[in-house]
């Protein structure tokens, strides 16, 4: 309780800190009040694209945020996937029926169903299900995520993401006029991966490549990484059970081996507040108080509620 506190005190300084006062009332609504502004939430309708999975891990507390987040990718990308969202074991039969309310194509994968489908997965080794069942908790962005999905064409996306205007880019990759395998985040240092000397040494990869990729959105081909690359990168990694940055590294040790493009950093950004060019901004965790303050209401004022149904 008393850590919890102290998180919140800290947000709140930032928001005095960086200037964001005005702000505040819509920081404290979007922050604390978030499970009733979604049950006000308008529906989005729509016939789910078969070809394509958005897979999100989320927890209960971020499900408002996450709301938002989808409701702005696919009203500027005009893209809409099958949702599954990833429960993180926080996520109540309520609440998953309450985000399930407002998309016709998002279904809550519960943790007690997916602990059962990686448990019946064929060929995993006892490895991979001990970093899974021992590991940090975001180790399921990369394990669950990979061996659960089955459409053609994947996007990892985490929840703190904010789309401002038309993601082109990844328009265009699933156009298929463009012969890449995935497209990833900005690298612009967030994540230090540190890639291990085995792959750096077996595949010729230059670290400075992956080495400070961001695994917040990646859309990929599913064909595009096999199996056998997912179970080689748990023979070889000497990371601890705990460590938070394991999934992270693994993405970028597999994403390396395909034919991958990292998206504009003047578009798809993390620092800085979003101007004019801003496609997208992932506010990390050091930033939440921003996404709260003025993220959502921006977002959410460029959104046309007509193609929106309660």
């Amino acid at each position: 309780m008393f850590k919890k506190l102290r998180v919140e005190l800290f947000f709140i300084s930032k928001i005095f800190r960086d200037g964001l006062v005005l702000h505040l009332f819509s920081y404290l609504k979007n922050r604390f009040f978030g499970g009733y502004l979604l049950k006000k939430l308008l529906k989005l309708e729509y016939q789910p694209d078969d070809k394509v999975e958005l897979h999100s891990l989320c927890q209960k507390n971020d499900l408002w945020m996450l709301a938002v987040s989808l409701r702005s990718f696919l009203y500027h990308s005009d893209l809409y996937p099958s949702i599954i969202i990833h429960d993180d074991g926080s996520i109540d039969d309520r609440s998953a029926k309450l985000i399930e309310s407002k998309f016709s194509g998002l279904k809550v994968l519960r943790k007690k169903d997916a602990n059962k489908a990686i448990d019946d997965f064929p060929g995993l080794t006892e490895k991979v299900k001990n970093y899974r069942a021992k590991g940090h908790i975001m180790i399921m962005q990369f394990i669950d995520i990979f061996l659960l999905s089955k459409a053609e064409n994947i996007i990892v996306y985490d929840s703190d993401l904010l789309f401002y205007k038309k993601p082109d880019e990844i328009v265009t990759f699933f156009s298929g006029t463009e012969q890449l395998d995935a497209l990833i985040s900005p690298q612009n240092g967030t994540y230090d991966l540190k890639m291990d000397d085995y792959y750096k040494n077996k595949y010729q990869i230059e670290e400075k490549r992956v080495g400070y990729m961001n695994p917040g959105l990646i859309v990929y081909k599913k064909e595009a990484i096999k199996l056998d690359k997912f179970l080689e990168y748990f023979d070889h990694t000497k990371r601890k059970l705990d460590d938070y940055f394991v999934g992270m590294a693994a993405w970028g040790c597999l994403v390396s081996q395909i034919h991958f493009n990292s998206l504009p950093i003047g578009r798809y950004r993390i620092k800085g507040r979003p101007d004019e060019n801003t496609v997208m901004k992932h506010f990390t965790s050091p930033r939440r108080h921003e996404l709260y303050a003025y993220g959502i209401n921006m977002a959410e004022n460029k959104i046309k509620n007509e193609r929106f149904k309660k």
